[in-house]
């Protein structure tokens, strides 16, 4: 039903239908534009879970083109069948470079510090890129930068028993306006506790290099 009588609306087939070949044409295009790069591919990926504990494992490539131009694609945003394990998440990532056709060229795997990342990485070395091992050439495991820093400055936290009042979350760095924090913390008396002090600038430089890496 449609509030403007003169607009027809698709069936929910033709819906499915125009969805799936707008599907298959995105992933033909970008199979040709991964075949037709000269440089090695790295890999990203992380999990999520979705409210109803539905996971999902998105999977990003990126690389250089010929005129040193960034470029990157989403390769998948694969459900996960059971558990969040390196098994389930090196199938994932096996079955996605085999299709694109780039096993045998990837430079490396960014992802965050968890220990099934590692199992993961274990089983893709081993079983899925023996070309890549066989010339000498084995995929690295890099950890998120951003990961070890939240970690970091978790324990920092933790380890001095408090917790930071502000909830403003910062882009950038702003030397004048950190000076003007800081003087109206020392008016409110928190600079008389060093290490509640300590956290504010922590969280607030913690903020900022954060985006500085991964906001645009």
């Amino acid at each position: 039903m449609c509030l403007d009588p003169h607009v027809s609306l698709p069936s929910a087939t033709t819906v499915r239908r125009d969805l799936d070949e707008a599907y298959q044409d995105a992933e033909a295009k970008l199979k040709t534009r991964l075949q037709e790069r000269t440089a090695r591919v790295s890999i990203a990926l992380d999990a999520w879970s979705a409210p109803n504990r539905h996971g999902f494992l998105a999977v990003v490539a990126y690389w250089i083109s010929d005129d040193w131009t960034y470029t990157n694609a989403l390769l998948g945003f694969e459900y996960i069948k059971g558990q969040h394990s390196g098994e389930n998440f090196s199938k994932i990532l096996k079955d996605l470079t085999s299709k694109y056709q780039i096993a045998d060229a990837i430079q490396a795997v960014t992802t965050d510090n968890a220990s099934n990342n590692s199992t993961m990485m274990s089983q893709v070395v081993n079983t899925t890129i023996d070309g890549n091992i066989e010339a000498g050439i084995r995929p690295q495991h890099v950890p998120c930068l951003a990961h070890v820093l939240q970690l970091g400055a978790k324990e920092l936290q933790d380890g001095i028993r408090i917790t930071p009042t502000n909830e403003e979350f910062r882009k950038d760095w702003d030397a004048k306006k950190e000076q003007s924090m800081m003087e109206q913390a020392k008016k409110d008396g928190d600079i008389a506790d060093p290490a509640f002090a300590l956290a504010k600038v922590c969280t607030w430089y913690y903020g900022s290099l954060y985006g500085s890496l991964i906001l645009p």
